[in-house]
Formats: C-alpha cells, structure tokens, sequence
C-alpha cells in the first residue's frame, strides 16, 4: 500500500510476492532468536492454525448453504473489492463515481485483495473465501489473546465463540422466543433494550 500511495506503484502479483517475501523475511532478520521461540510454542502454534481450520472450513460450509453476494453492505464490499483488483492503484478509483478515488475506508479491501493475486482466483470465486478468512481470523485472534490471558483453552473457546457468535444471538432470540417472522439482521446492531 505504502508503495503505491507514495511512488504510484500499481498493485501486481510480482509487487504483492516481493513484498510478501519482504515481509516474511524481515522479522526473521531482526529477530534472530525467534526460532527457538517458536519451537518452545509448537504445541500451542499446531493448536492455533488446527482451529483456525476449524473455523475457516466451518465458515465455508455456512457460506456454502448461501453463498449470494447480496444483502446490506456484502455487494458494496465486492464492488470495491472488483475496483481494486481491476485498478490496482492508490487510492483505487471509486466504482460508483466515475474518475474520482474512493470516499472508504478500503485499506482492509485492500490487503484481502493481495490474497486474491496471490491465490489466482477471480474475485467471484474468492469473495465468500475471504469472508471465512476473516472470521477464522477473528476467532483465532481472540482465542489467541484469551489463552496467553488465562492459559485456559475452554475459557479462549469461549471467547472465541462469544465474539464471534454472540453478536448474532439476536436473530436467534426474535426467531425462537419473540416468534418474529421478518426479522432484519442490521436491527442487532442497534440493539439497546
């Protein structure tokens, strides 16, 4: 990002696997003992990515049983997703508004986008993958940050699952307690009651 927002550099799959190699070796430059810190980590490293799995592949199946990119914001996060893939600049040019640059916050866009050129896959196809990544990511992050809190793997489950599955409780307690029958998913993020 930095390199196309600052010298005008266009977002291409030799940029985005440069930059990727940058950015996997130069931890490993700076930090030279981080080998022994991860072999002392292994077991908790293989407990990390088996739930990320976990979840990832979970989420897959849930945007499996639906996977139309419609609703509220899902088309406006494709059309930008499509607007940076196609143009690849800095800031990306606004897929609504024809010669201008885009008026969002797109930086997260943007990154997910460089996993597209790295996989191959057209934006269509890789759209409901990225949408798992970030909730295997989400749940792998705050798993990761309540274990090294409590070093208790029921209580990281738990906060896993409460950040990532207790926001959408709501469509839950409508559907099977209040019997609503057109319930609208955006109203759970307003809910104060």
């Amino acid at each position: 990002w930095n390199i196309g927002n600052y010298f005008g550099a266009k977002l291409t799959l030799p940029l985005v696997v440069l930059s990727s190699l940058v950015l996997l070796t130069v931890p490993l430059l700076i930090k030279g003992d981080l080998v022994p810190q991860i072999k002392g980590s292994i077991k908790f490293i293989g407990t990390e990515e088996l739930f990320f799995i976990l979840m990832f592949l979970s989420f897959i199946m849930f945007r499996g049983a639906d996977p139309k990119i419609e609703g509220i914001e899902k088309f406006m996060d494709y059309a930008i997703l499509n607007g940076i893939h196609r143009g690849g600049s800095v800031p990306p040019e606004d897929v609504w508004y024809s010669g201008e640059t885009i008026n969002y916050y797109y930086f997260g866009h943007y990154v997910l986008n460089n996993l597209v050129k790295l996989s191959g896959l057209t934006t269509g196809k890789a759209y409901n993958l990225l949408v798992s990544f970030i909730f295997a990511s989400a749940s792998t992050g705050i798993f990761s940050i309540v274990y090294s809190l409590t070093r208790k793997v029921p209580y990281a489950l738990f906060g896993s699952l409460l950040l990532t599955l207790g926001g959408n409780l709501d469509y839950l307690y409508k559907t099977l307690f209040l019997h609503v029958e057109n319930y609208f998913y955006a109203d759970a993020r307003s809910l104060i009651a």
